[in-house]
């Protein structure tokens, strides 16, 4: 089956079904993810879809986006959600994400580890839980599927939004978006990397448009040959393995 933004199309039938049980007791709404209350008691429409996952062995599919409810219509998941395949049960991921404006843009799965990014400032909460700490954790954070911890990155990209996440065999991260400022002083240009044990880098300053300005990074690819043509020689790391936004 193929899922497309909380619904499931089978490709021998061609036929949709709905990401829900609407019988107890799960009760979900069929509309998958969307509306939500806020603290006024307006339901909100907000519905967007920006990034999908799915960890087979646990048959949970992860959905990250814009969004203030999932499965039911009224319980308040906010923008990054799990589906599990078997039993048709929406749930909150690892006690939620929350920040002002919370938006999760990408997912990278590695093996029983889900990255995200986005715009958020903390993880293990939802900005209805008061009274839990959370783990600070700005744009960026690694889930591990199977106990849902969190693990976070603290302040490196604090005000920063990410849009792609690409990570390596070895741990090495690299990270694009809106990205202007590592550590809230460092010129990035758009893209930065993580050593997998603790320091970031902004690979030399990253890229810049022609106006000055960092551009924004949308995706990557991982390769092991050279790209010259896609890569400004100032982010070309020495060694072989480069990554080219696309």
């Amino acid at each position: 089956s193929y899922v497309v933004c909380c619904h499931l199309v089978c490709p021998e039938t061609g036929k949709w079904s709905a990401l829900c049980n609407p019988t107890p007791p799960t009760r979900c709404n069929t509309n998958g993810v969307g509306q939500g209350l806020n603290s006024a008691k307006w339901v909100l429409p907000l519905e967007y879809v920006f990034a999908l996952a799915i960890h087979e062995p646990s048959r949970k599919l992860f959905v990250g986006g814009i969004f203030l409810a999932a499965g039911q219509k009224f319980r308040l998941v906010h923008s990054l959600a799990e589906y599990n395949l078997d039993t048709h049960a929406w749930s909150v991921v690892g006690k939620g994400i929350s920040g002002p404006n919370v938006r999760l843009s990408t997912m990278a799965l590695k093996g029983n580890n889900l990255y995200i990014g986005g715009f958020f400032t903390h993880v293990g909460k939802q900005n209805d839980d008061i009274f839990r700490p959370g783990t600070e954790s700005h744009a960026i954070a690694k889930l591990d599927v199977t106990t849902q911890e969190w693990t976070g990155f603290g302040r490196a990209l604090k005000g920063q939004t990410v849009h792609a996440i690409t990570v390596l065999a070895d741990g090495e991260i690299f990270v694009g978006g809106d990205i202007i400022l590592l550590n809230e002083a460092t010129v990035a240009g758009g893209l930065v990397h993580y050593d997998g044990v603790g320091a970031w880098d902004d690979l030399g300053g990253g890229f810049t448009r022609e106006d000055g300005n960092a551009p924004t990074v949308y995706a990557m690819v991982e390769t092991t040959e050279p790209l010259p043509m896609l890569l400004p020689t100032r982010s070309q790391r020495a060694g072989a393995r480069m990554l080219s936004p696309v």
